[in-house]
């Protein structure tokens, strides 16, 4: 992944470089641990209840990925859906050279216990496939970022 000052970053799977000195991994071995991650956060595999009220405008990713899970299990999104909420915000970052650099146990645990507004990101995702008039395409994920954002009002907390 090579990232730009003022540009989007662009991901694409590296390799291991044993000659660097910074230590990289593959785009594809830190997907794999997000979706572990995601999968083991709830052990049930049945369709288990999801808890009435969320406030999913301050909501961890940790706690993201446990209540994602729940509503997974209980039919409420499908796995797209629940990967799009597990993988929200940074995984990783560039370094010196470009190359990825997935995040630091501690890096990570800081990225995992800070609070996201997961409501402003469904309707952002929407609004920004929207303008760029991509709702009627199949492959935008606008109808999987409006099944997200229907699922996340049915929780919020205190509606």
């Amino acid at each position: 992944m090579r990232i730009t000052q003022n540009s989007l970053p662009t991901y694409a799977p590296t390799t291991r470089n044993t000659n660097a000195s910074s230590s990289t991994t593959s785009f594809a071995a830190v997907m794999n641990e997000t979706i572990n991650r995601a999968e083991s956060s709830n052990g049930a595999d049945n369709k288990a209840a999801v808890a009435t009220r969320r406030d999913t405008s301050s909501m961890t990713p940790a706690e993201m990925r446990t209540f994602a899970k729940e509503l997974y299990n209980s039919g409420k999104i499908d796995q797209e859906a629940l990967m799009s909420l597990t993988i929200v915000g940074p995984i990783g970052k560039a370094g010196p050279n470009g190359e990825f650099i997935p995040f630091t146990e501690s890096e990570r645990a800081v990225i995992d216990n800070t609070p996201v507004n997961y409501n402003q990101i469904a309707n952002m995702s929407i609004a920004r496939i929207e303008s760029d008039g991509r709702a009627l395409d199949p492959t935008s994920g606008y109808q999987t970022w409006l099944a997200i954002r229907t699922a996340l009002n049915q929780y919020q907390q205190g509606a």
